[in-house]
């Protein structure tokens, strides 16, 4: 949880610096919740799909952490 936390707060900081847009903090720990809860929700998606298949392949994880940024 920390590092998502860190990674939001980071990107928050580059959207008011590049983009004026500010957040109040409250909404970088929601939205590092809500990616951590994303993130949970595509590991197990992966865990069952390699037991259904048999398949121990890691490949497909890089891609689908692309989605929370």
């Amino acid at each position: 949880m920390f590092a998502i936390t860190m990674w939001c707060i980071w990107k928050r900081r580059n959207e008011k610096l590049w983009n004026g847009v500010e957040m109040r903090p409250a909404v970088s720990i929601m939205l590092a919740r809500d990616s951590l809860h994303q993130w949970q929700l595509v590991r197990q998606k992966l865990q069952h799909t390699a037991a259904v298949t048999g398949s121990n392949s890691r490949a497909g994880t890089l891609h689908s952490s692309s989605s929370m940024i």
